[in-house]
């Protein structure tokens, strides 16, 4: 392994034993979960989605803009995963493209969440993701909401819109 590969490599490895080391218990996005100052049961069946609570069927329907009153929160979340992979014997030159035969370290994959409100009544979550393998990123989910709430005929009324990239 030449120099600059190691150096890569070693590189590699701290930032993931850093991130480790310093990272929390996630309670739902972390975002909402900061926004909301709820755990992921709250609006998760089971604690871990994508099923949700009725409680988070209407965060959802109120556009992700439910609040636990404080200011001053930034709506960014991010997930890492990687992977390190090493074998008795070394791989072929070809095995997999930007990877070296042997003890790699890979990006699996890292996703940026813009989740949470933006304003009273506008609220997103949008998932940008990339790998390490064809080096690439692209947009998972967006979902861009605007909702409010109304009394109407002594019922409450939700609506709003939605502008998503989800398919029926």
């Amino acid at each position: 392994m030449d120099f600059q590969r190691a150096f890569a490599q070693s590189v590699k490895i701290s930032l993931t034993i850093c991130t480790i080391a310093f990272s929390t218990y996630a309670n739902a996005v972390p975002s909402f979960a900061r926004q909301t100052g709820l755990e992921c049961a709250a609006c998760h069946v089971g604690a871990f989605g994508p099923q949700l609570t009725p409680h988070g069927m209407q965060f959802k329907l109120g556009g992700y803009t439910e609040t636990d009153g404080k200011e001053g929160k930034i709506p960014l979340a991010a997930m890492l995963v990687e992977g390190f992979t090493h074998t008795k014997k070394s791989q072929t030159a070809d095995a997999q493209p930007h990877f070296g035969k042997n003890d790699n370290l890979s990006l699996q994959e890292l996703s940026v969440f813009l989740a949470g409100r933006m304003t009273d009544h506008i609220g997103t979550f949008i998932q940008v993701t990339g790998n390490d393998f064809d080096r690439r990123f692209g947009m998972d989910n967006m979902d861009i909401r605007i909702a409010d709430s109304k009394e109407f005929s002594g019922k409450n009324l939700t609506y709003g819109l939605s502008l998503n990239n989800n398919r029926p």
